[in-house]
């Protein structure tokens, strides 16, 4: 039977269940509490919902307004076989019940131990399950719950020990959005068995994010805005028991907003550390086994991110994003943009927003710290060179084609000297920036319709390198 049979007969119990309460606590009166739940529970639910229930103790009280069911088990097509160590409900709201209000207040407390739920499509199992409803009235958009537990969750697939399983080990949920858990998943694919594990998952805005998932229809990148709140403590992916990633840490960083920006500008500043072990995830992608060879056993990086947007002046600027690979090198950029169109909810809603946008500065500096040595011992490797000519073939194959383009294009007197600069710096692999300052905000819309050279001359733009005094693009 399909998923929405399922969810169906789900339904079809909840409602049966709250509109049965009423007529439970009238018989309870007459038969007593105990008599009238077993009544409930072995002839009023099985009639009403085709279901095969049994329940091996059954308590209540009307006076302390909860109950107790021990080894309560759920059977029937559509819904699987659904069973409880035990269920507890306590601080029963008897007048909403008597009323047929919908279930958002229907009790203060519910809690589940040893919950199992077997369908064709798979299982799902936890310790325990705990829900406690808030003090006072909820506003129809708040949670339904003050704070969720749950402890010891696993969904499992159909079919061998490899195939899909996810773990939850503790999961804590509360009504102002703030969630913590530790995760784990197991995933079978053509590259072999993928493990992982969260430790420590923290995010602020549970709601938020999933409004915007619901909103962009399930695409991960659309959730970036709240994602870069999200705090872990460390993370693990292996493949065939073998590590291939370890995050050793994720978090936002204090966000500073500036007085050029308004009051509604908007600050995400971030922080990434994590391994990466190419070789072991070669079998996945080409590019793996190549990074693997470049890089060596296992790739160490630090991300940071530090953006600002003020949506009322539309204008946003990266104050820095910078990756650095241990032994390898650090790469930054920095930009500030102003005149943006309409930040939406996507990912394509945000590139779009860049249209209309007009540049102020840019800057791309990279520093070697032993990448274009590995670089250089790769492309002789392929190439079939010998190390010692990689520069020179670097210079003939790749530079001379772009500066001679640009000549082409004339005005750029000084192509000679740029030319020279970036040959010192394949030479002698130290530091390399490039920098533009126009003189008035520059459309980025004129990139599609604007030379190379004449890009160059608008942006301002200056190449520093090593220990060299800066070169600005000159039309002399």
């Amino acid at each position: 039977m399909n998923s929405s049979a399922g969810r169906s007969k789900l339904r079809l119990l909840a409602l049966v269940s709250v509109l049965a309460l009423a007529n439970l606590i009238l018989a309870a009166a007459i038969f007593g509490p105990n008599l009238a739940l077993r009544l409930y529970l072995e002839r009023f639910l099985p009639a009403r919902t085709g279901l095969a229930v049994t329940c091996r103790r059954a308590e209540a009280s009307l006076l302390a307004r909860g109950l107790t069911l021990d080894g309560l088990t759920l059977d029937g097509e559509g819904l699987g076989r659904l069973t409880f160590g035990r269920l507890e409900i306590s601080g029963l709201n008897l007048l909403n019940i008597l009323t047929a209000r919908p279930g958002r207040d229907l009790a203060e407390t519910l809690s589940l131990t040893d919950l199992h739920w077997v369908r064709e499509k798979g299982t799902l199992a936890a310790d325990s399950l705990r829900v406690r409803r808030p003090n006072r009235q909820a506003a129809e958009t708040d949670p339904p719950f003050q704070r969720l537990d749950l402890a010891g969750l696993r969904v499992e697939g159909p079919g061998p020990p490899a195939s899909a399983r996810f773990q939850v080990n503790n999961l804590e949920i509360l009504n102002s959005g703030e969630l913590q858990a530790d995760l784990g998943f197991q995933v079978s694919a053509a590259a072999g068995l993928w493990t992982g594990e969260v430790r420590s998952l923290a995010l602020d805005s549970v709601n938020a994010v999933a409004d915007r998932w619901l909103q962009g229809e399930g695409r991960i990148l659309d959730l970036w805005p709240e994602l870069l709140q999200l705090r872990v403590d460390s993370g693990r992916l292996a493949l065939d028991g073998r590590p291939a990633v370890l995050v050793k840490t994720a978090r936002p960083e204090p966000r500073f907003l500036f007085t050029k920006f308004s009051p509604a500008a908007v600050s995400r500043n971030y922080f990434l550390e994590l391994s990466i072990r190419p070789e072991v995830l070669g079998r996945t992608a080409p590019f793996w086994s190549d990074l693997a060879d470049l890089a060596g056993g296992v790739l160490d990086l630090e991300l940071s991110l530090d953006l600002t947007l003020d949506p009322w002046e539309r204008a946003g600027q990266l104050r820095n994003l910078s990756l650095e690979g241990r032994g390898l090198g650090r790469l930054d950029m920095a930009f500030e943009l102003s005149g943006l169109g309409p930040v939406g909810n996507s990912a394509a809603e945000y590139l779009a927003a860049l249209a209309p946008a007009r540049l102020h500065s840019l800057s791309l500096a990279f520093k070697d710290q032993g990448f274009m040595a590995r670089y250089y011992a790769w492309l002789a490797k392929a190439g079939g060179w010998k190390e010692a000519e990689v520069p020179a073939r670097l210079k003939a194959d790749f530079l001379a084609p772009i500066f001679q383009a640009l000549a082409k294009e004339g005005g750029f007197s000084n192509i000679p000297a740029w030319a020279e600069a970036v040959g010192a710096f394949l030479d002698r692999p130290e530091n390399i920036m490039l920098s533009a300052g126009p003189a008035r905000p520059w459309p980025l819309a004129s990139l599609v319709k604007t030379g190379g050279y004449d890009i160059i001359k608008e942006l301002g733009m200056t190449l520093t390198v090593n220990d060299r005094p800066p070169l600005r693009a000159s039309s002399d």
